[in-house]
């Protein structure tokens, strides 16, 4: 069984190295992204970063895999990345928005952006940027009700950073996370403390909307409030077929609050569209309180669908905060739904939270349904 952090630290996200905000870290006149960088809040080194590790390197030798990265040093970058969706990052410093009404605070030209150019790959224009309203990176709009679609796609490495007092307030914007959309990125090593997250539907502290993301090693201490899809990491987790999506060792400690269905202390809803056997995730532990005002309520996922043949497993994670909602309402996960020839399996897991409901109610499971395959409750076990 995984082990109880009853403190639920920081390790593989904390707080090591590098002041707050990282001073100005000013580059004037140079050119590194695709617009002319005349502040601090335009990117002014780039770095090597071994992929395996998240640290900056110099070693491509003895099988390294090693991807270059844009340094974040100040809260203003960090904002920047927001017009860069296709390429990657690492954060150099800790940064600190507590002294900020909400986000990052800043303005278009305080990145650095002094016209269009090299913007228009994001979705966003100028004007979107405005003192005390941070846009998260990565999101959606409906044009001509059509959903368009502006996923961040790199890699992100925290290095093991902090971001303290980071809210985002958008209680009527779907996607809202300190990433609002992601398709094939990587978000690794980072904690979020002393902030809030708020929205309507998919929303989470790291992702809104994750699409076959891989996201590992991070920590959420911030509360999260929303609709429907409200996770505190992920609101909403979509893996198909063929992704190397992943979620592991991923840890909420905030509180998670939901008026809708879908909530859950991790991951709001999850959907595996994949062939074959698959991990859905490990490794993880929430110790927060998780609220649903109707149903589908987990203590680490609102709702699980698996689809195509295979097996997919949620293993070795647990939750020790209270769970409370109206119906399908679970310690470890709301609803459990599979359809065709999929299994899905929860195993070596628990929850020692109490769990409160009207019906549809489990120490471990609120309710199980599927077609054809059965689901598996292995080795687990409620105390709640």
């Amino acid at each position: 069984f995984p082990s109880h952090d009853s403190g639920g630290g920081d390790s593989g996200g904390g707080d090591n190295g590098g002041g707050d905000n990282g001073g100005d870290d000013t580059c004037t006149g140079e050119t590194v992204c695709g617009h002319s960088v005349t502040t601090a809040g335009g990117f002014c080194e780039i770095v090597k970063v071994d992929v395996l590790t998240g640290t900056t390197t110099s070693d491509e030798a003895n099988g390294v895999t090693v991807v270059t990265a844009y340094a974040i040093k100040n809260n203003n970058q960090l904002q920047h990345m927001a017009l860069h969706l296709n390429d990657n990052f690492i954060l150099m410093n800790n940064l600190d928005f507590t002294s900020m009404a909400t986000g990052a605070a800043t303005t278009a030209t305080a990145m650095g952006v002094l016209s269009a150019s090299g913007i228009n790959n994001s979705g966003y224009s100028i004007s979107d940027f405005t003192e005390g309203n941070y846009m998260p990176i990565g999101h959606s709009y409906i044009n001509e009700e059509e959903d368009v679609i502006y996923p961040f796609t790199g890699l992100f490495f925290g290095n093991e950073k902090t971001i303290s007092g980071f809210k985002i307030i958008g209680n009527s914007s779907n996607n809202v996370g300190l990433f609002g959309i992601t398709s094939g990125a990587s978000i690794q090593d980072l904690s979020l403390k002393v902030g809030s997250a708020d929205g309507r539907d998919n929303v989470g502290s790291f992702v809104g909307n994750a699409l076959n993301t891989k996201i590992m090693k991070v920590i959420n201490k911030n509360r999260i409030s929303a609709n429907e899809s409200v996770g505190g990491i992920v609101g909403h987790f979509y893996i198909n077929n063929g992704s190397s999506g992943k979620l592991k060792n991923i840890r909420n400690t905030g509180d998670v609050s939901g008026s809708g269905v879908y909530v859950g202390g991790l991951i709001g809803s999850m959907n595996n569209y994949v062939a074959g056997d698959f991990i859905a995730l490990e490794d993880s532990y929430n110790t927060g309180r998780v609220h649903g005002q109707m149903g589908y309520t987990g203590g680490l996922i609102g709702q699980w669908q698996g689809y195509l043949d295979g097996t997919h497993t949620v293993q070795n994670n647990y939750n020790t905060g209270s769970v409370s909602g109206d119906y399908r309402v679970g310690g470890l996960v709301g609803c459990i739904n599979n359809t065709g020839n999929t299994y899905l399996i929860l195993q070596d897991s628990f929850n020692i939270g109490a769990v409160d409901g009207t019906h549809d109610v489990g120490g471990l499971v609120g309710v199980l349904t599927n077609t054809q395959s059965p689901t598996k409750l292995l080795t687990s076990y409620n105390t709640g």
